[in-house]
């Protein structure tokens, strides 16, 4: 897929929204949905002191950009000794109101899952740029810039609503109330370009790169927002320090250039960048060690 080159236009408002584009071209890539993983409850992962695992989310969550089944963020979470995936819903393209075409939204992936949820330990969501509708917006930035600027000035209208905040706010209490045991973790999204890579290998001009940062910064500031709005069990665990240094152009770039996957994290971004962070957030061990305080009484019940 070609890098499409970024111009700044006049005025600020008119160049944050420009930027916004190429950051939330990087959640909100349309594929053709694919089937989450197979749920995953044997007779180990029903053991009392074994992490019940439950992951939603879009295309980052997914693993688009790498492999799936073992380099997704919940794959690596679900190869720690002691943490059982029980349920992957996550789907790309996802969102948490308005689904692309073929896709599905957050709240369906929870009404599929709710079982898990209700026995679940660990649930990881990461979620917000589709809701901003970037697809559409990078047709219309194909024909004339008065018509890119209009659908630029629609996604800026959206992402400053108080209906953005509030459509994340009601996932993640969704998700809170239908996981009551679990810790809910709901990540950001990494910062995709650095102001030290050269235009000629990445042919955006310095004052856009630092806009798009800003922007990066600004949707996890939302996305933060809703997770303090929404629960005190969920946290919101940031990305942007893990990825820093590995962003688009640089010599030990995390993130995906050129095809489908492009702006996605590739197998570094999320093992390095995804499962890192998380890690970082969640001590395991203690929560294997709280896991068996409960499951018994959740068993009888499912029982």
């Amino acid at each position: 897929m070609a890098m499409m080159t970024v111009k700044p236009l006049p005025g600020r408002q008119t160049a944050r929204l420009t930027v916004l584009l190429a950051l939330l071209t990087a959640a909100s890539t349309v594929f053709v949905s694919a089937p989450a993983s197979a749920d995953t409850v044997s007779g180990a992962h029903r053991s009392d002191n074994v992490i019940r695992y439950v992951a939603l989310g879009d295309s980052y969550a997914f693993g688009v950009g790498a492999d799936h089944e073992t380099e997704s963020y919940p794959a690596l979470l679900d190869a720690v000794a002691g943490v059982a995936l029980t349920a992957n819903r996550t789907t790309p393209g996802a969102s948490t109101s308005n689904p692309a075409a073929g896709t599905i939204d957050v709240d369906e992936q929870i009404a599929s899952a709710l079982n898990q949820l209700r026995l679940a330990d660990l649930v990881t969501l990461t979620v917000g740029g589709n809701d901003i509708k970037a697809i559409e917006t990078l047709g219309a930035c194909f024909t004339t810039p008065p018509e890119c600027a209009a659908a630029l000035s629609a996604i800026g209208q959206r992402l400053d609503s108080a209906a953005f905040v509030e459509s994340l706010t009601a996932t993640i209490s969704s998700i809170t109330t239908a996981a009551p045991n679990a810790t809910v973790v709901v990540t950001g999204y990494p910062r995709l370009l650095d102001r030290s890579v050269s235009e000629t290998v990445i042919p955006i001009p310095k004052n856009v790169v630092r806009t798009i940062n800003e922007l990066t910064d600004e949707l996890n500031r939302v996305i933060k927002h809703a997770v303090h709005r929404a629960d005190g069990r969920a946290i919101y665990v940031d990305v942007t320090k893990e990825f820093r240094d590995h962003a688009l152009g640089t010599t030990q770039s995390w993130l995906t250039l050129g095809g489908p996957a492009s702006f996605h994290p590739n197998g570094s971004g999320y093992r390095f960048g995804y499962f890192a962070a998380i890690t970082q957030a969640v001590d395991l061990q203690a929560l294997r060690q709280q896991c068996g305080q409960h499951h018994s009484y959740q068993d009888q019940d499912a029982a």
